[in-house]
């Protein structure tokens, strides 16, 4: 059975909750794809406010929660 949206952001939500990560940690820890996580981050950094990137460089962006 698929995971709802509510479902997959907030376990990435909880993956947050011991510090910062790089995308691609928070997808390995909250199951999904690289894709599904980035896309769910940035609709929780853009519309919701709940996290933010600490550090952005070329190859990697790592968010925390707010």
């Amino acid at each position: 059975m698929k995971r709802t949206f509510l479902k997959i952001r907030k376990d990435i939500l909880n993956t947050l909750e011991t510090g910062s990560k790089s995308i691609t940690r928070i997808a390995y820890e909250s199951r999904t794809t690289w894709k599904t996580a980035q896309r769910h981050l940035l609709w929780l950094e853009k519309i919701e406010g709940r996290v933010k990137i600490v550090r952005k460089t070329k190859r990697k962006i790592i968010y925390k929660k707010i």
